[in-house]
């Protein structure tokens, strides 16, 4: 459990510069002085081994711009280290607050300073602590403060009006006594003794009755202030929380989509499976069928070169068989001559010679 000790509560002025913060020879422009809330907080876990400093800034007049640094043992270490900040943790916050006693005292050599990013969006703040004499001015601390936003700006804001409704509360108790001893002293119901003091308080009752009453005018302006504040963070949290409700409806839409479309993967995966076993045994179908037309392909080569050749013989065979039957017409002539002489010396004829053709 966490334990808060309020270590500095104090409105202080503040050196403000923007973007176009720049210097001109030993002069510094674009700077103003506002007045703002600074608290310094220590937050202690119930068991003593963790310790958290916590810096809040907050602009006036301005609820809802809050910056906020916190400050574990571990990150003050290395501030420290990279600022040769020369103390402990547990010293630490006392040199923020005698500094912001001495800038109280002593305006022109000690001041606080804030420096807004160049981007314009005041989404963090640079915080210095500043000592400044005739030759120089020199950075005792610096830190980057972020502005507060969602739960934990409304967590401030809520911490800011129960304090002013306690002081507020404590003001009209205040009241209520002086008035409780006052109507005493009009009855007489106190003692002489009691008279002169009375009388006094009454006096001083009636000097600060009022300053309490101004007080208590701007608590409850800055409460109805932050009270407004608090109403549209609170309108904010309720659009982002509606926004979340159909972000989250969405996202069951989408998850329900991805479901049905892992479905569909899965049956178009089932698909593609066997369509792949098809088209292998497609494949396979085609290589075998590839492999048999080249093999036709080289058979039919084979026949047309034995074609080829059987005509190349058929060729040779024909010219053999011209030349043979030529020499058979000359053979048949010759013996024909013969057997027409052999006729004519009055033998007889020789039997005719068979007719021999060569096929």
């Amino acid at each position: 459990m966490q334990r808060l000790r309020m270590l500095f509560d104090e409105v202080i002025a503040v050196q403000l510069s923007d973007s176009k913060r720049r210097s001109v020879g030993n002069e510094l422009t674009s700077v103003y002085v506002r007045q703002i809330d600074f608290r310094l907080q220590m937050y202690e876990q119930s068991s003593g081994a963790e310790k958290e400093i916590v810096v809040d800034l907050s602009e006036e007049g301005e609820p809802r711009s809050v910056y906020r640094i916190k400050i574990s043992e571990n990150c003050f270490k290395k501030i420290a280290a990279e600022q040769r900040i020369r103390t402990s943790f547990d010293n630490f916050p006392e040199i923020i607050t005698s500094f912001a006693c001495q800038a109280n005292e002593k305006a022109s050599s000690c001041f606080f300073s804030c420096c807004f990013p160049t981007n314009g969006q005041k989404k963090s703040v640079q915080f210095e602590l500043t000592q400044h004499d005739q030759f120089r001015s020199s950075s005792i601390l610096t830190l980057s403060l972020d502005r507060l936003q969602g739960e934990d700006l409304i967590e401030y804001l809520a911490q800011v009006i129960k304090e002013n409704h306690d002081l507020i509360a404590d003001v009209i108790k205040y009241k209520q006594e002086k008035e409780a001893a006052v109507e005493q002293l009009r009855n007489g119901q106190v003692e002489d003794c009691d008279v002169e003091n009375l009388m006094y308080e009454l006096q001083k009752h009636r000097d600060d009755k009022g300053d309490y009453e101004k007080e208590l005018d701007e608590r409850m302006k800055e409460i109805d202030v932050l009270n407004e504040a608090n109403d549209e963070l609170l309108r904010e949290a309720e659009k982002l929380f509606d926004e979340n409700e159909e972000l989250t409806k969405e996202k069951q839409c989408i998850e329900e989509k991805f479901e049905d479309l892992k479905e569909t993967y899965e049956e178009l995966k089932g698909t593609h499976e066997e369509l792949k076993k098809g088209y292998e045994e497609v494949y396979e179908t085609y290589s075998n069928v590839l492999t048999n037309e080249e093999k036709l392909a080289s058979t039919l080569r084979r026949v047309a070169e034995d074609k080829y050749h059987l005509s190349e013989e058929n060729k040779q065979l024909q010219t053999e068989n011209q030349r043979l039957s030529a020499k058979c017409d000359d053979l048949r002539k010759r013996f024909q001559t013969i057997a027409a002489s052999l006729n004519a010396k009055g033998r007889a004829p020789a039997p005719k010679p068979a007719n021999i053709t060569p096929q």
